[in-house]
């Protein structure tokens, strides 16, 4: 992957932020409030709804069930709905995923400071008391993490070591939420993606409570986390409102 940093590109121009920056905020079903802050910066905000091809409810304009799309697929692979969409569809320079009672708090003119000298933008991460791999064990179904690492290393034999060393340690990146620049989210995508419907195809979630369905996107966070540690990627801890928190 060579993106390399964005200075060049979007710093000192004299250019509408709106045509540069497209940050998504995913909802199901729920009407987005935005705060006095996020009014301000509205121009960059797009509420998408996720999971669009499912409802009969027709919340905003953009959907994620037009164009190229995974919609369908949303029980299962809970934002990446979105995150596919965005890579299918979208034309902003910079991109950005949250939700809707996940949100960055940052503004457009931050954003591309930040883009300036960091490759992405992320929350906060967790920090587990044991591993990734034994918090998988505990809290989902641990086959189909291996399944996932078997997949990963037959396509990608290079990553073993990164994927081996996220898994072993206690650093999750979560929620799938991040910003970053148009060469790194496609590059991202087409690696995840390729991964996950590989591993759609291996197994069977017949049987399984709604909760442990969302396995495409349990493992993407662990995969995402992978991703940013095998490629060095600089991050910047971005203050997130997160009510749960």
């Amino acid at each position: 992957m060579e993106c390399g940093y964005l200075k060049d590109q979007f710093m000192f121009e004299s250019v509408k932020l709106s045509g540069k920056i497209g940050l998504y905020i995913a909802t199901h079903d729920q009407m987005i409030t935005f705060s006095e802050q996020e009014k301000s910066n509205r121009d960059i905000l797009i509420p998408i709804q996720v999971g669009a091809s499912l409802s009969e409810a027709k919340l905003y304009d953009t959907r994620d069930d037009y164009g190229d799309n995974i919609s369908d697929k949303n029980g299962n692979f809970c934002e990446l709905t979105a995150l596919y969409w965005i890579w299918k569809n979208d034309t902003h320079s910079i991109k950005g995923l949250s939700h809707y009672r996940r949100r960055f708090l940052i503004n457009a003119n931050e954003i591309l400071e930040k883009m300036s000298e960091y490759d992405v933008i992320i929350p906060t991460p967790y920090y587990f008391r044991t591993s990734l791999r034994e918090e998988y064990k505990n809290y989902h179904i641990l086959d189909d993490l291996e399944r996932t690492i078997h997949i990963v290393i037959s396509k990608n034999p290079e990553m073993e070591p990164a994927l081996i060393h996220v898994l072993e340690e206690n650093l999750l990146i979560p929620y799938n939420m991040w910003i970053t620049s148009e060469c790194i989210w496609n590059d991202y995508c087409e690696w995840l993606f390729s991964i996950l419907f590989q591993l759609e195809k291996e197994i069977n979630l017949t049987g399984r409570n709604k909760y442990q369905r969302r396995v495409f996107g349990f493992l993407s966070e662990r995969l995402f986390t992978a991703y940013i540690y095998q490629n060095n990627l600089k991050c910047f801890i971005c203050p997130t409102d997160i009510p749960e928190n």
